[in-house]
């Protein structure tokens, strides 16, 4: 989710057809649309690097996990590369005896 190339992004987003649940499935289709136009207009790529997480333990079958990510973020536009730093925090669901994602909620606390 947080390392992608304008030129694969919709290959680097189907990740989410093994990682995820299938409300999270639709949920991420309808979403990923605007962001997916968004990188190829700019012609962007990043490269997410989860540097800590922090789990919580709901219950046997469902977590939340914050993710410290370090993203480093290049577009056509853009002189260089740049840092970003968003929290990503993910609400999980045991099926099957996998983990998979079903909620995502991203805080980009350099954007605000």
């Amino acid at each position: 989710m947080t390392t992608y190339d304008f030129a694969t992004v919709e290959e680097d987003f189907t990740w989410v057809e093994e990682a995820g649940t299938e409300q999270f499935q639709t949920y991420f289709a309808g979403a990923s649309k605007d962001a997916i136009a968004v990188i190829r207009s700019l012609r962007a790529s990043a490269r997410g690097t989860v540097v800590d997480a922090a789990p919580q333990v709901i219950d046997a079958t469902h977590v939340k996990v914050l993710l410290f990510v370090d993203q480093e973020i290049t577009a056509r536009k853009q002189k260089g590369s740049k840092l970003d730093q968003p929290r990503v925090s993910m609400q999980m669901v045991r099926q099957d005896g996998r983990w998979l994602v079903d909620e995502v909620a991203v805080n980009d606390l350099l954007a605000q």
